[in-house]
């Protein structure tokens, strides 16, 4: 098996908005979220949260764990 590549998992996300849109609800909840962690100079989160779920669709593919240098924090 090969690991999938960055850009293979970031098509698989928006394949996967594309047909389910309503599993990605959080996604406007988080805007909120980002602009209170920003105004109380806190550093947003948004970015751990997506680059887990990146490394979750790149382990998808090769059935074990691949966690990019960016995913490394749990969410």
């Amino acid at each position: 098996m090969r690991t999938r590549t960055t850009a293979e998992a970031f098509n698989e996300w928006m394949r996967r908005y594309i047909e389910s849109p309503e599993q990605f609800s959080r996604e406007f909840e988080a805007v909120t979220a980002f602009l209170a962690e920003q105004s109380q100079h806190k550093p947003p989160t948004y970015g751990e949260e997506c680059a887990a779920y990146l490394a979750q669709l790149m382990a998808e593919d090769i059935g074990a764990e691949f966690v990019p240098a960016l995913a490394t924090t749990a969410v």
